[in-house]
């Protein structure tokens, strides 16, 4: 697994809290895109408490959205994020996703 949220001015959760459109809690979602109305161009991010510290992986294709979907005794919440954001902030680029 390879891309994950580190902003460089604020903690991953307050950075998906400004920008995520849309949080599934603790259930997973059934595909690693999302294009609707609502959310327009957006993908699934998976933010993990490893109890010393949590990671905020992002599901840039269906193989990242399965990894992160396993049960592992790790708390793991999700967020729909939209595509600009993530790229916006150098996390990730378009070429990086995978349908």
């Amino acid at each position: 697994m390879g891309f994950y949220i580190n902003p460089k001015d604020m903690s991953k959760e307050e950075w998906l809290s400004d920008n995520c459109v849309h949080t599934n809690g603790r259930t997973p979602p059934k595909s690693h895109l999302e294009t609707s109305e609502d959310s327009i161009d957006c993908i699934w991010v998976c933010m993990i408490d490893n109890l010393m510290f949590t990671a905020a992986g992002i599901c840039v294709n269906a193989s990242e959205l399965h990894a992160f979907s396993q049960r592992d005794g790790r708390l793991k919440t999700w967020f729909l994020v939209p595509l600009e954001k993530l790229i916006g902030e150098g996390f990730i680029k378009l070429e990086d996703i995978t349908p």
